[in-house]
């Protein structure tokens, strides 16, 4: 067949399964998504009317009146509360593919609550893959405003599963698992006086998915999107609230479907912080939902599979690859107590030697002492001098003991002439051009467990290239050390930042500061590469998943309700 006539016949083939709806019925159409699986039905507006694990027979979205399209906030100059629902939109263009269970939304001007019709575009697809449901959106912004937020897919009924005693939001934290009770209990997260409903969250990057989970089911949840360019939340709310509180951070759930006239429901979105400034053209999800039977392994199992399919766990160190006891040794912290000295590091190593331990962690050798003149990690005088720490370092080695450096590139401390002189150009700032700021450590004296002279620190953007370049040439003294490697303490967050705004940094603003982690991390690998020590250990605190591609350990802390989710 000619190469002409073969793309007549796949035009018209596309055409017969590809059904476009422009003009509004009298009859609201549904459109069905369905395999052995699962049942999504969608309405013109996009709203998720009902969602059916057709294994289990679990109606996941059961009230077709309580569905939701999507949401955003859109913020204009001089007006931060503008929000845009999709359901009070114009019907938008739909193309339904019958053959290969997609559908698309596509929506273009917006109208918003109290800042008019935006110039926005936005469209999104729906897939049914195997056993989930994947969406991606994107979005184009020929607006004056900021589209801050948009909220999608959103369940505006997820309903519990019959019989069910417990009935939770699961995801990943510092090392394990967390908890968020949705049923017959609420957790609660912000204060009662910032919102309208209770309301709980994870966030990425530390939870790349949400288990919505039942005794022996679940949905899960999972934000399949490796760049971190967005910070994204898996949020619910109780509507229309408690029927009585033990505290603002938890109350019991209405057991009927009306309250005082009002329904009662569960609402789940997964939010996405684009940002998208004037001008801007940006991508969301993809986001899956996928029903899952079992307890939260089954879940988890989802997340993994997914995970096998791009991540590359750095290669370790020879030594690494064995089970090994280490010990930390504190030296000295802010407020000058002085353990010990850097030469006795050798007797300390003589006893793990002796025991079978197999490396020692140094903390608190850097100038001032542990979370004091950060970022330096120059010697401390205190503690003797440069050259006795390096040779002490190829004694202790000598003893077939290996040595990691405690290190910190997280913050400045805000005390210091440099940071002022220079690592302020480099903090992070909020959306009013301040630095944002942490609260600090307290050690020790009465004075500083008060928190009257406690280092303030301010974090510093990864992102901005300047800075980093700063970073690797302090990370390089650990290096000339002599070190086997370093543990990056704090590596795992930012004190609480999500976004610099600060337009010097060469970055869009705002910005994800997380997609920097990787970026400081690869510095630091090709430089230890450069300076002849391609095996140079790299460790973190409580690494969220994306860091073991640079990161070869990860160490934190753990409860007596720990669960090891990240198994």
């Amino acid at each position: 067949m000619p190469v002409f006539r073969r793309r007549v016949v796949a035009l018209l083939i596309s055409l017969l399964f590809a059904v476009p709806l422009r003009a509004p019925g009298k009859e609201q159409p549904r459109f069905i998504l369905e395999n052995a699986h699962l049942r999504a039905e969608f309405d013109r507006q996009g709203r998720l009317l009902k969602l059916i694990d057709l294994t289990t027979g679990w109606e996941i979205q059961r009230r077709p009146e309580l569905a939701r399209s999507f949401q955003m906030f859109a913020a204009p100059p001089g007006r931060r509360f503008n929000p845009v629902f999709g359901a009070e939109q114009k019907p938008p263009q739909v193309v339904f593919d019958r053959r290969g269970q997609t559908l698309i939304f596509h929506w273009s001007g917006l109208k918003s609550r109290f800042g008019g019709t935006l110039p926005v575009d936005f469209r999104s697809r729906v897939a049914l893959t195997g056993k989930g449901l994947a969406f991606r959106a994107s979005l184009r912004n020929k607006s004056k405003a900021t589209i801050e937020t948009v909220r999608w897919p959103i369940l505006g009924d997820l309903s519990v599963p019959r019989g069910t005693r417990s009935f939770a939001q699961l995801g990943m934290e510092y090392g394990g698992m967390v908890r968020l009770e949705l049923f017959p209990k609420f957790d609660n997260q912000p204060g009662y006086f910032g919102v309208d409903y209770p309301t709980q969250f994870l966030k990425t990057p530390y939870s790349p998915f949400s288990l919505v989970a039942a005794n022996s089911q679940g949905l899960y949840v999972g934000c399949h999107d490796t760049t971190l360019q967005q910070l994204v939340e898996f949020s619910a709310q109780l509507r229309p609230g408690y029927v009585s509180y033990e505290y603002w951070d938890k109350g019991v759930n209405p057991t009927t479907d009306t309250l005082s006239g009002k329904p009662v429901h569960l609402q789940f979105e997964v939010i996405h912080f684009p940002f998208a400034a004037p001008g801007d053209s940006v991508t969301i999800g993809p986001v899956v939902l996928q029903p899952y039977q079992g307890d939260w392994h089954a879940g988890a199992d989802v997340y993994r599979q997914w995970r096998k399919s791009w991540l590359r766990p750095a290669r370790k160190p020879a030594w690494l690859r064995k089970v090994l006891s280490w010990q930390q040794i504190h030296m000295n912290n802010p407020e000058g107590d002085v353990r010990y000295r850097y030469r006795d590091l050798v007797t300390i190593a003589k006893d793990c030697a002796r025991y079978g331990v197999g490396a020692i962690q140094v903390t608190g050798w850097t100038l001032g002492g542990q979370d004091s003149q950060n970022p330096s990690h120059n010697t401390d005088p205190r503690l003797g001098t440069w050259q006795e720490l390096r040779d002490a370092i190829a004694r202790v080695q000598r003893l077939g003991v290996k040595v990691v450096l405690f290190a910190k590139f997280t913050w400045a401390d805000r005390t210091t002439a440099w940071y002022r002189n220079e690592l302020v150009r480099y903090a992070t700032k909020d959306p009013y051009g301040d630095p944002h700021v942490y609260p600090g450590y307290a050690y020790q004296t009465a004075t500083q467990l008060a928190d009257i002279n406690t280092h303030r620190f301010v974090p510093l953007c990864p992102l901005c290239p300047e800075w980093r370049a700063v970073a690797t040439k302090e990370f390089l003294k650990t290096v000339a050390l002599g070190a086997d490697g370093i543990l990056y303490d704090e590596n795992q967050h930012h004190g609480g930042v999500y976004y610099c705004f600060d337009p010097s940094h060469g970055h869009h603003v705002p910005a994800n500061v997380f997609a920097g982690d990787a970026l400081l991390a690869r510095g630091f690998h090709k430089a230890a590469t450069e300076a002849g020590r391609p095996d140079f250990f790299f460790g973190g605190e409580g690494n969220y998943d994306f860091q073991f591609e640079e990161y070869h350990l990860s160490y934190f802390r753990v409860d007596l309700n720990h669960v090891p989710i990240h198994r």
